[in-house]
């Protein structure tokens, strides 16, 4: 077979294959049915940062319009600023589904209002079983939406501590406990984590930002103590005392028998969540599961090494076809020659509404992997039962033993 029928042969057994999405900040679908759309929720979460970069106003990021002259005004301000980035991997999954789902090749002048109004046709009951169980062949989504368990029995909740250990959060527990320690702080996060499990979650998400500074307790103590008396002036993140306490939640995760799932990469300050941080961090805790997020990007060769010299850690693709395709496929041919197969989690969507928006980077996922697996097969380097083996693997098998879905 030359090399695009193997392609189309990978596409088809992809298709197939049941999926375990490994990561989102999914709206359940109860809420879903009771929102109100508009063109702007389809640039929601990455596209809006595009735009920012390409000169939109920083009044609409995370503040989609609610009347319809705001509606107007919105796309009066983004209408320029789209030309400039539609060909980016950021717009890709949008105009997928655009044209997949709508009928449309782009969205114009002419369309936007009647975008809004279609995309509200969709809230029915039973839309998210359509695109994720029927279309997408989703088995589980780990999702991170701020909740421990869910009313669908195929997501799977996640204690954000990464959202935990900060001053507001701190003084109220100072303010609730005036004698207590740095050590009583932490219990209490231990036993929030315990109380996730039992609820359900089968993850707890940290940053790699989150150890940056020295492992000292003795002077996480001191910061504790002197939050006390200067408030805000004594907090810093990262800082000594964030660290210790995001070191002493691993333990905790470890005692649940959770999953550590850690943000990588690009985000913001992309030097604060390079997966080097993580060596010594991984190091300490060699009983504890990692789930490396992201690829790194771009720091994908550091995250490779993270994966292959420890046992203990995983190497997670979501996002990564949507940040660059082309990033993800080069990485992975490398990662193949590094990382062993039973390492790498091979989808996640990392959305937070509207299914289509998950179809369309599950359609991502399946062309760069087809990609990937068709030129190792072309040039010798693998069969292709080998790749539709490995691809099983991280689509679904590596995922499930990780977490415990089998």
């Amino acid at each position: 077979m030359n090399k695009e029928t193997v392609k189309r042969d990978l596409k088809s057994y992809l298709d197939q294959l049941e999926i375990i999405d490994t990561h989102e900040h999914f709206t359940p679908e109860k809420y879903h049915l009771t929102n109100q759309y508009n063109f702007y929720n389809w640039f929601m979460p990455y596209i809006q940062f595009d735009l920012v970069s390409a000169g939109m106003p920083n009044k609409y990021l995370w503040n989609p319009p609610s009347t319809d002259d705001a509606v107007k005004e919105c796309w009066k301000d983004i209408a320029p600023l789209w030309q400039y980035v539609k060909q980016g991997s950021y717009a890709r999954p949008f105009l997928m589904a655009l044209k997949e789902f709508y009928g449309m090749d782009d969205i114009t002048e002419e369309n936007y209002i009647l975008l809004g109004e279609r995309m509200n046709e969709t809230r029915y009951e039973g839309r998210y079983k359509e695109i994720l169980y029927e279309r997408c062949h989703i088995k589980y989504i780990l999702n991170q939406c701020g909740a421990t368990s869910f009313e669908d029995c195929y997501m799977k909740g996640a204690y954000q501590v990464v959202n935990k250990i900060q001053l507001n959060d701190i003084i109220s527990f100072q303010e609730k406990n005036p004698t207590a320690g740095v050590d009583d702080y932490a219990e209490n996060l231990r036993s929030e984590i315990l109380q996730a499990k039992k609820d359900g979650a089968v993850l707890v998400k940290f940053d790699s930002s989150c150890f940056m500074s020295v492992l000292d307790k003795d002077q996480a103590a001191i910061e504790y103590e002197l939050i006390k008396s200067q408030g805000a002036n004594a907090f810093k993140y990262p800082g000594v005392l964030a660290t210790y306490l995001y070191d002493e939640a691993l333990k905790f995760t470890e005692e649940a028998g959770l999953v550590a799932a850690v943000h990588t990469g690009v985000w913001f300050n992309i030097t604060e969540k390079n997966p080097e941080i993580l060596f010594p961090v991984v190091a300490r805790h060699p009983d504890l599961k990692f789930d490396i997020y992201h690829m790194g990007m771009p720091y994908v060769r550091e995250c490779a090494f993270l994966g292959k010299n420890y046992s203990n850690v995983f190497l997670n693709l979501c996002w990564s076809y949507i940040v660059s395709p082309q990033m993800t496929l080069n990485a992975l041919d490398e990662w193949i020659d590094l990382v062993p197969m039973n390492k790498i989690f091979g989808f996640g969507g990392d959305f937070s509404t509207m299914p289509e928006n998950i179809w369309a980077h599950l359609e991502m996922a399946k062309e760069t992997l087809s990609e990937v697996f068709s030129n190792r097969i072309a040039r010798g380097n693998m069969t292709l039962d080998d790749a539709k083996r490995i691809l099983k693997l991280w689509m679904h098998d590596n995922p499930a033993r990780v977490y415990g879905l089998e």
